[in-house]
């Protein structure tokens, strides 16, 4: 599962897999992710949005993946 998330995030352009990196892997607030990526809180929030319609996008066309972001959204771990 891990490494299909990963085969999914590839797929990203490179700005948007480090903003949702960041974000999403390393836990960081948007403003530490911004500075990270040397760019502006605006910004940062686009690159991410982008990613994450992206990622959920791509990784609904796996089943096991499409069944993790399912049960994710009905709030079940």
């Amino acid at each position: 599962l891990l490494a299909r998330a990963f085969a999914v995030l590839d797929r990203l352009k490179p700005e948007q897999r480090i903003a949702f990196a960041l974000r999403h892997v390393e836990g960081m607030s948007l403003e530490d992710a911004a500075a990270a990526c040397r760019c502006s809180l605006a910004t940062l929030k686009r690159r991410l949005s982008r990613a994450q319609t992206r990622f959920t996008t791509l990784a609904s066309q796996d089943p096991s993946l499409a069944e993790r972001l399912e049960r994710g959204r009905r709030g079940l771990s």
